[in-house]
């Protein structure tokens, strides 16, 4: 550390040093004492729990103060995340303290808190969960639009932690009022984990199957996913004139037999209840009912058959009680169950590709029939960029070739030529990657493979080539004069790095900290390239872009930073400490803090093993 370091800075650099000093001591002489006391509590692991609470507690303490202040509440929820390894009910206590911190501030600072926050705590804690949910109720009493961040917490859950998800949904109260709203998400659920998405089912089929109020009309929402179609229909409100619904794409979905009969089971309930509460209500009531429980019946007709043809007869009976009461209805229901088989058909058949088709046959005629040049060149640029979404390379480098303008020609080849070398990366095949690659000319662009290459080489166990590559990053780092750029591509090389060579680790964390931190980044996992063309003809006004953003594999200063600190834990923390984002500084340091609780604990399991 040179003489111009900040004085503040170089004391607690200093402060940890001595920590680990004694740290050190410590395991030294627990290590010649072994054999005497294998029993005793380990001194060691006592002092870094220590350490650990201690940085946690001023790490909470500066939470505060932090600049903006939608920041605040975010990273107290991160402190009371890791709090969470070693002292839950402190955890409990700072996830509360998010929590309040979250509600004061704007609508939508607030919103997108509090969703950061619950989306945590029902990682860690049904409990935990619910008593936040407890308090964000109470608060919505009086303000009414947060009464569906809880909702926005489980799908976000469900695109990250699908059976974190079901588990907090669950939890819900009131929130299966909305049925429409629990199927879409299962459906999200699914897309993850369908086994999580076939217990939530569960759930709450046996939620309705207990509930003396449902009616057919609740349940039919879940009988696409029953039955192993993506598709939800059902009436709002059981009114037989508010049917809505959607068919999705969803190719992993099959029967599932045990679920469809238990799904058909309730369902003859359902319905039979729904008749008789038809016969005792207004015309007007009734008639809706009728309706429901005659399309319910023509729906899911086909699947008695197929799974629990023991109840057909019940089910016909059912049908000639339900044509009673709206018997002009048996046509529309079986229009609308028509039209349903017909977009269960589509969805299944559909493909990217015959869209990708359509498109490029589309952009292929606009260029047949352009008044200008411009038009045409942009027309073909467009059909092969489509063609090289279908990776059908050879035909979109043919249409490039037809573009006259000689810059926009050079551009279309050379975004080509990315995407086939990024193809080749993903295949492992490295000489075929480093063809194209000579094509790219654009340094942000370069780099970018690079690292991917590296990645792949790495993989390979072809450390020598990785090597090379990231030498290569290293370079147009140095030579970068955009700090973003130059940042991005240290922090690239350095999450590499990591895995093989802490000297370089070390060494490329501390430039690309010193070119965050000139950058004034604070968003350290999203500093991506941008990959396009612009297509924009004389005249106009506005830039027209073909293309897209991309971004390293492994990019994440805080990953890289708690890789680095498995080695070094002092080295480590004293990289994070230099940066200057507030925020960005409490974050890293969390990182690390994680790495070293999760593994103490990892290596207690370890050693209870050996011993037993």
């Amino acid at each position: 550390m040179n003489s111009s370091a900040n004085p503040s800075r170089w004391f607690v650099v200093m402060s940890f040093l001595l920590s680990l000093s004694l740290m050190s001591e410590l395991s030294y002489g627990q290590g010649r004492r072994a054999k005497q006391e294998d029993s005793k509590p380990s001194d060691q692991s006592t002092t870094e729990i220590n350490l650990w609470r201690s940085m946690l507690g001023d790490l909470a303490a500066e939470c505060p103060s932090l600049t903006p202040e939608k920041n605040r509440p975010l990273a107290l929820a991160e402190v009371a995340d890791v709090y969470w390894l070693i002292d839950k009910e402190m955890s409990k206590d700072h996830f509360v303290s998010a929590l309040d911190s979250a509600l004061e501030l704007k609508r939508e600072d607030r919103n997108r808190a509090i969703r950061f926050i619950l989306s945590l705590a029902a990682r860690r804690d049904a409990d935990l969960s619910r008593k936040l949910i407890d308090k964000l109720n109470e608060r919505t009493e009086k303000q009414s639009d947060d009464a569906d961040v809880p909702f926005k917490v489980a799908l976000d859950l469900a695109e990250s932690s699908p059976k974190d998800a079901a588990r907090f949904a669950e939890n819900l109260t009131g929130f299966e009022q909305d049925k429409n709203g629990v199927a879409w998400l299962l459906f999200q659920i699914a897309r993850g984990d369908v086994d999580a998405a076939d217990r939530f089912c569960g759930f709450y089929l046996n939620k309705l199957a207990s509930n003396p109020n449902a009616l057919i009309g609740d349940l039919l929402w879940f009988a696409g996913f029953a039955f192993g179609y993506a598709e939800s229909y059902g009436f709002q409100n059981n009114l037989a004139a508010k049917m809505i619904g959607v068919s999705l794409k969803e190719p992993r979905l099959n029967a599932r037999p045990a679920m469809a009969s238990r799904f058909l089971v309730v369902a003859l309930d359902k319905t039979r209840k729904t008749i008789e509460q038809a016969r005792v209500s207004p015309p007007q009531v009734r008639e809706s009912l009728g309706n429901i429980a005659i399309y319910a019946i023509n729906y899911l007709s086909p699947e008695v058959g197929r799974y629990l043809p023991s109840v057909t007869g019940d089910w016909n009976r059912l049908w000639q009680e339900a044509l009673s009461l709206s018997p002009s209805s048996q046509d529309e229901a079986a229009k609308k169950i028509q039209e349903i088989v017909s977009q269960r058909v589509t969805a299944q058949e559909a493909t990217s590709n015959s869209s990708l088709d359509s498109i490029i046959s589309s952009n292929l005629a606009d260029a047949e029939k352009a008044a200008g040049e411009c038009q045409r060149d942009r027309a073909y640029a467009s059909a092969a960029f489509f063609m090289g979404g279908a990776k059908d390379f050879n035909r979109a480098m043919s249409t490039a070739e037809l573009i006259k303008d000689i810059s926009l020609r050079k551009n279309m080849i050379e975004f080509i030529h990315y995407n086939m070398c990024l193809k080749a990366t993903e295949a492992g095949e490295l000489n075929e990657a480093s063809e194209h690659v000579r094509y790219v000319s654009n340094s942000d662009q370069l780099a970018l493979l690079y690292v991917k290459m590296a990645n792949v080489a790495l993989r390979q166990k072809d450390t020598p080539r990785a090597v090379e590559l990231l030498a290569e990053t290293k370079r147009l780092a140095d030579k970068s004069s955009d700090p973003t750029a130059k940042a991005r591509n240290y922090l690239a090389a350095a999450a590499l790095y990591a895995q093989f060579d802490m000297f370089e680790t070390e060494s490329t964390l501390r430039e690309a900290i010193k070119a965050v931190n000139q950058a004034k980044a604070t968003n350290l996992d999203s500093l991506r390239v941008m990959i396009k063309v612009n297509t924009q003809c004389p005249g106009e006004k506005d830039d027209r872009w073909l293309g897209g953003a991309d971004s390293p594999e492994r990019f994440s200063i805080y990953g890289t930073l708690s890789l680095f600190s498995k080695q070094d834990f002092i080295g480590a923390t004293s990289l994070a400490r230099n940066l200057e984002d507030a925020t960005s500084r409490i974050r890293a340091l969390l990182s690390i803090l994680r790495t070293a609780i999760e593994g103490h604990k990892e290596k207690s399991v370890a050693d209870a093993a050996k011993k037993q």
